[in-house]
């Protein structure tokens, strides 16, 4: 529920009546209100921070969506104010519907959108959450992610196996990650939108689609954008169109130097994304989603976790045939 004290803060800052809140589903780390502020509709997001998450999630977003709308670029929703303090940012409303599959035409959409922000301005702009801006950062957020993984209550339900499956499978399949393979620096860097797929995206009744959730936006590696874009689990991409998206959204020079990048840093981003789906058994990923009210972490919610993260880990096994690079 929105609170008076919020209410009137906004009201207070921005001079106008807010009615008609109605709260919106799916946010897993954030709280999102769908409102009128006068005769304008609008989305507000408040947004979740902690002792042990200190990331400012609301500059990040409300700095790149400015920055894309300064560039004359609205596929984003349009930021009208951010709190002073970080706490919540206004945006216009924005309709449609959510993704249940993905086909060709959404892919080349996507990949088009990357290839208009990627040339944008990056000064002023932030790294990206976990950025890889030289190529040991794919192997020390990784490394991180498992060190937090290993260092959990094991009092909590299920933590005999979770750390059965990150010592006997994950870590070993890391390391030997480590010994294999050679990661080349990048040549370029662009304006990433970070987290970027179509579970954080609607689609217009015209086919258009609009791209939410910037939280983590920043200056990054391409790669490092193609290779979440191809792992992020909510709404899965098939590798086979990988060439395809490379295609749309880079020139012809940034593909020849990605494409082999990309098989080498993906087994990495794979990984990683296997200790993102580990992050309920984590008292940080359990409170970000009790501030927003998501479902709570339940035994069979963490059975199903660590399930995702076993059947991401297999994926890599099958990436060679698959990507042919």
């Amino acid at each position: 529920m929105l609170s008076s004290e919020l209410v009137n803060n906004i009201q207070s800052q921005l001079g106008a009546e807010i009615n008609d809140i109605q709260p919106l589903e799916g946010g897993a780390n954030n709280r999102v209100w769908r409102l009128n502020l006068g005769v304008k509709q609008c989305v507000l997001k408040q947004y979740y921070q902690s002792d042990g998450d200190t990331r400012p999630r609301a500059k990040s977003e409300f700095s790149f969506c400015t920055r894309l709308w300064e560039n004359g670029e609205q596929s984003v929703p349009q930021p009208l104010h951010m709190d002073t303090s970080g706490q919540w940012a206004l945006y216009d409303a924005v309709e449609g519907s959510s993704f249940s599959d993905v086909c060709e035409a959404d892919v080349i959409q996507a990949a088009q959108f990357i290839g208009r922000i990627k040339h944008l301005p990056l000064a002023g702009i932030a790294d990206a959450s976990e950025a890889c801006l030289k190529p040991e950062h794919y192997i020390v957020h990784v490394l991180n992610r498992i060190q937090r993984l290993n260092a959990i209550d094991k009092s909590r339900p299920l933590a005999e196996e979770l750390l059965a499956f990150v010592n006997d499978d994950l870590a070993p399949a890391f390391t030997a990650l480590i010994a294999d393979t050679k990661l080349a620096p990048s040549s370029f860097l662009v304006l990433s939108p970070s987290d970027f797929g179509f579970h954080n995206a609607l689609k217009k009744t015209n086919g258009e689609i609009k791209f939410l959730d910037f939280e983590y936006a920043g200056r990054d590696d391409p790669c490092k954008l193609v290779c979440d874009f191809f792992s992020q689990p909510r709404i899965p991409v098939s590798i086979s169109w990988l060439a395809l998206f490379v295609q749309y959204a880079f020139d012809e020079q940034q593909s020849i130097e990605l494409m082999p990048r990309i098989g080498a840093c993906l087994p990495f981003v794979r990984i990683k994304w296997c200790c993102i789906l580990l992050n309920e058994f984590l008292h940080e990923g359990e409170n970000r989603r009790h501030f927003s009210d998501y479902s709570a972490v339940l035994e069979q919610h963490l059975s199903q976790q660590l399930q995702k993260g076993r059947n991401m880990l297999a994926s890599i096994s099958e990436l060679t045939s698959e990507l042919r690079l």
